[in-house]
């Protein structure tokens, strides 16, 4: 059986743990893009291989056809 003691102590821990930034609970993603992504990222910045569109429908008729 717990004492008074101990479940003070447990709902303390909890309040800490909710007032805590996000940040400090989980470490940043060490996301790795592979070679296809790297591929596409520098196509995209030097403007290789990019298709424009005159609007959003027609880009729409685009994607789903």
């Amino acid at each position: 059986m717990e004492t008074v003691s101990t479940v003070k102590t447990k709902a303390n821990k909890a309040v800490r743990l909710l007032d805590t930034p996000h940040t400090s609970l989980l470490p940043e993603s060490a996301h790795v893009p592979n070679k296809a992504t790297l591929r596409a990222m520098e196509e995209a910045r030097l403007g290789r291989n990019l298709t424009s569109y005159d609007n959003v429908a027609a880009m729409f008729v685009d994607i789903f056809k």
